[in-house]
């Protein structure tokens, strides 16, 4: 709750809590999960280091367990690559959103795969590689698809509008932020209306 709140240093502290009593409880399912909270909790608080520190934590942690793990696992390789993309380092944030698109798909979490996807999209486009950012966009429209995940798709059009501007592709931009801006109203998302309105 501390955490939906803003309350990142409440949310801190609660979660040592539960960590300390996993520890005890021996429970390293409980403890990979407690990690990859910290994960968000030292993010919102600008403490990268410490974010970067849980997550390895639950990484290591979850791929020591069963089977059951193997989404605590993926889910530690998408925090690890946001961090990672956020510091810059993105060859180590393009590995970690591969790898865990790659355990998602493994795993049949096809929703958590097109969101690695589309990360991995908007890495690509933010270093100018728009052939792979296309292709990448590509892949998680074609997750979003059979969803029927309309914010998903939305999204992924609306990203595909932006890249075709960025490339002076400006019949195809308008074609996408068209559909964005339907599916957009279809679920009455204000915020997606606004962003291609704005584009």
């Amino acid at each position: 709750i501390h955490r939906s709140q803003g309350r990142y240093q409440e949310a801190e502290a609660a979660l040592n809590i539960a960590l300390t009593q996993y520890q005890e409880l021996q429970n390293r399912q409980g403890e990979a999960d407690t990690r990859l909270e910290l994960v968000w909790a030292f993010r919102f608080q600008g403490n990268y280091q410490r974010s970067q520190a849980e997550a390895r934590a639950a990484l290591a942690l979850a791929l020591t367990l069963d089977s059951q793990s193997r989404r605590g696992a993926a889910e530690a390789r998408l925090a690890l690559g946001i961090l990672d993309a956020s510091e810059g380092l993105y060859d180590n944030a393009q590995s970690a959103y591969e790898a865990a698109a790659a355990s998602f798909r493994l795993i049949g979490m096809r929703h958590r795969e097109a969101h690695a996807a589309r990360l991995l999209a908007r890495l690509h486009q933010l270093q100018g590689r728009y052939r792979e950012a296309q292709a990448a966009f590509g892949e998680a429209l074609t997750l979003y698809l059979p969803l029927q995940d309309r914010s998903g798709e939305a999204d992924i059009r609306w990203s595909l509008g932006v890249l075709h501007r960025y490339q002076g592709q400006y019949q195809e931009a308008l074609k996408a932020f068209e559909e964005a801006l339907a599916l957009y109203k279809t679920i009455e998302d204000l915020q997606g209306i606004a962003d291609v309105y704005q584009d």
